[in-house]
């Protein structure tokens, strides 16, 4: 099982140890939309970490809404570091789960209920941030993995029956983006 509270405590050193090397400080909360291979839901990510002075972007990630959770570490390059536009582009790799639940129904009452997993653990992103040190950001991700999911039951053997496959996923978020200069 994935250990949230190591994933946040390590990032948080690996910013504190960016931070104190006199780079940038990224900070950035925001919603976000997720659809899934069998799945869509609504929640929050918030990311943290730094830009290196020839633009390297590196920070740790945190995700969660009513049907996923999750968090990883993103890799870029931010274009445009000290405009008004910046672009990144770069590599997500982590695990984030999107669930997907299957309800049987029997005599209009509810019988049986599985859970089926989206798993992703790598893909890409581009970031577009508006303004200098207080940005508006919008923030696409496409993300690949593996996924099991309930496709049916069978009622004379009371079991469900899973489909594996390859995991597509699509995330867009807007939200807010700090950059703390440290120079």
């Amino acid at each position: 099982m994935i250990n949230f509270k190591k994933i946040l405590l390590l990032s948080v050193v690996v910013t504190a140890n960016l931070w104190a090397q006199n780079l940038d400080f990224i900070f950035s909360v925001r919603p976000e939309f997720i659809a899934a291979s069998k799945t869509i839901g609504v929640g929050m990510a918030v990311e943290a970490g730094a830009v290196l002075e020839n633009g390297v972007y590196l920070t740790g990630e945190l995700n969660g809404g009513g049907v996923y959770f999750g968090g990883g570490f993103n890799a870029g390059y931010l274009f445009n570091q000290n405009g008004t536009v910046k672009n990144i582009l770069g590599l997500s790799a982590g695990y984030r789960n999107v669930l997907h639940y299957l309800d049987i129904l029997k005599d209009d009452n509810p019988h049986r209920s599985a859970r089926g997993d989206n798993i992703c653990i790598a893909g890409a992103f581009w970031k577009l941030m508006l303004g200098k040190n207080h940005n508006f950001d919008i923030t696409n991700r496409f993300l690949l993995g593996s996924r099991n999911n309930p496709i049916d039951y069978n009622m004379s053997t009371d079991e469900f029956i899973y489909k594996d496959g390859v995991n597509k996923t699509y995330v867009l978020s807007i939200g807010y983006t700090l950059i703390k200069r440290n120079k």
